[in-house]
């Protein structure tokens, strides 16, 4: 990763002598691990001397704290001395870029945090995604994200081809951890249910190839996306139906006497009447 990505740029490029930037995602396990043994130190040396910036990267756990605690992480491990202003830098081959979860009021709440820790905002980028454009309803709405699962390649030392499950897992966020391995969708019970594809058996694998080393196997339409949306959503729909209904029936039955299914008193007209009185 260094030794591509890291460096200067070269003579003849209009950039020629300036550090390179290379931001790294780090929580992909334990974002604390990578920053103090790996980054801060099986790679420190090269981190130094490389030329170029590693930029960390955190993607997980609270925004408001995680990237400030990551700055001073990296203080403990790299240099990081006082400026003119009285806050403190970390050394030029190392920086904290934050994109999960930025918006415009949380920006604010994270450079007051990280000031309040003596650092200065030189230590830190934003990166900012779904709230870039909208606000309350995006893609983590429903946690949606593509990641890969499974690779296949070969040992470049010994020559040996391997195959290995892909994931995350981070340790500040296990709502994130990604499914691994090679996959199959199949469609069960009115619903659908991702295995892993040596669990398939005779199932359909629901799953289609519709893009391969560059050509598009299958150019599936708008009509079409809303028509296979909408036909989801009718089956939900009565799923959800079929649920309430069956629900309501038991709160019913259940009901105590003198209680209504939704939980109102349910009095007699001569009952009323008392009360009235009273």
């Amino acid at each position: 990763m260094i030794d591509k990505f890291g460096g200067k740029f070269p003579e003849g490029h209009p950039m020629a002598g300036q550090r390179k930037l290379f931001a790294v995602v780090s929580d992909s396990y334990d974002l604390w691990n990578a920053i103090d043994k790996i980054w801060g130190d099986e790679l420190r040396d090269k981190v130094r001397s490389n030329g170029g910036q590693l930029i960390v990267r955190p993607d997980s756990g609270d925004p408001l704290t995680v990237p400030v605690k990551a700055v001073a992480k990296l203080a403990d491990r790299f240099s990081a001395p006082t400026n003119d202003k009285g806050f403190r830098v970390l050394e030029d081959c190392v920086r904290v870029i934050q994109g999960d979860g930025i918006s415009r009021p949380n920006i604010k709440t994270i450079l007051k945090n990280l000031l309040s820790a003596g650092f200065s905002a030189d230590n830190l980028a934003f990166g900012m995604g779904g709230k870039l454009l909208q606000a309350d309803i995006n893609r983590d709405t429903m946690q949606w994200a593509m990641k890969n699962s499974w690779v296949k390649g070969h040992d470049p030392i010994t020559g040996e081809v391997f195959e290995r499950d892909v994931f995350k897992d981070p340790i500040d966020a296990p709502g994130k951890t990604s499914k691994k391995g090679q996959l199959a969708l199949v469609f069960e019970n009115g619903d659908y249910h991702t295995v892993r594809k040596e669990e398939l058996g005779e199932r359909e694998d629901m799953l289609k190839p519709v893009f391969r080393n560059g050509e598009m196997l299958v150019d599936t339409t708008l009509a079409e996306v809303r028509a296979r949306a909408d036909k989801g959503l009718a089956r939900k729909h009565a799923k959800w139906d079929g649920i309430f209904a069956s629900e309501l029936e038991t709160g019913r039955k259940a009901a105590a006497p003198g209680m209504t299914a939704s939980g109102e008193l349910s009095a007699t007209s001569g009952e009323k009447q008392q009360a009235l009185g009273a």
